[in-house]
């Protein structure tokens, strides 16, 4: 049964710091982008594995935020996934 439990912590997550998790949340406000899907995984004690899609102005500098990002001490490995955000008053229609 620890197998059991010790495994289904790991795969739901629920080793990952809380406090870190606040300053990714932080960080992203600073840079006025809003996540789309946010994935953060805990490769070995200490060290984890984050990707982000993100909604997000033309005018972000995705190299600040992801240096921002890479510079907090857990982070091992940072994947963005930026998806423009048209601030314009009227945003183009599109059809799939």
């Amino acid at each position: 049964w620890r197998l059991a439990g010790d495994s289904a912590g790991v795969l739901l997550d629920r080793q990952i710091d809380s406090h870190l998790l606040h300053d990714i949340h932080d960080c992203l406000a600073r840079h006025g982008v809003h996540a789309l899907d946010l994935h953060l995984w805990l490769l070995a004690p200490g060290r984890h594995a984050l990707l982000l899609t993100l909604a997000a102005a033309p005018e972000l500098d995705a190299d600040r935020l992801r240096e921002e990002l890479g510079g907090m001490a857990t982070l091992a490995h940072v994947t963005l996934d930026i998806v423009s955000r048209d601030t314009s008053p009227v945003a183009p229609q599109q059809s799939l």
